[in-house]
């Protein structure tokens, strides 16, 4: 019963709220301070300062030219060798020219002056590829030593190995007896 009045006076609060929001009528004068407001900005908008279009051009032109020299200048990376290898040419061996004559070479186009190629550039080193990674190096004296050992004497290097791993287990368990409030590491796993 009581869920029903509750119901029943929600309803009619909530009809009550709506009705006030639907009668509510603008303020006194609220339409002509919007239409002013919007007339002063297209006022605004038509009056805009007439130099931003010359000086956005200036900008613009400053900015490619600046990009033109910053590409002109670009050293040669052709010229650059990649090994420390001397220059291998290719199948032919040209001549020796001097190097004004190198420094570039008339185009047909406008009389423009190209660099020639250069066809002295080192081939980038290739280094042959291994099968396995990392190489195997020889073993160094202790691994010679140890080798030797286990080779000679098969059963006795066996059973050191066993007692060490027993060792290294034991000192494994001390050191978690020691600290429990840890969680245990991925060695232990």
């Amino acid at each position: 019963m009581r869920t029903e009045d509750n119901d029943r006076s929600a309803e009619r609060w909530l009809d009550d709220a709506l009705k006030q929001y639907g009668e509510a009528e603008p303020r006194r004068g609220l339409e002509n301070r919007v239409l002013a407001n919007l007339q002063a900005e297209r006022e605004r908008l038509t009056l805009r300062p007439w130099w931003w279009r010359p000086s956005a051009a200036a900008v613009t032109i400053a900015v490619l030219m600046g990009g033109a020299l910053l590409l002109k200048r670009k050293p040669d990376v052709t010229a650059v060798t990649i090994s420390n290898q001397p220059p291998v040419t290719a199948g032919k061996s040209e001549p020796e020219r001097p190097i004004a004559s190198r420094v570039g070479s008339h185009s047909p186009i406008k009389g423009r002056v190209r660099p020639e190629p250069n066809r002295n550039v080192a081939q980038p080193f290739s280094i042959p590829r291994l099968e396995q990674f990392p190489a195997p190096a020889p073993l160094s004296k202790q691994e010679e030593m140890l080798a030797r050992y286990v080779r000679e004497r098969r059963q006795e290097a066996a059973m050191v190995a066993r007692v060490r791993a027993e060792l290294l287990k034991q000192d494994l368990e001390q050191f978690m007896e020691q600290s429990p409030s840890e969680q245990p590491t991925n060695f232990e796993q």
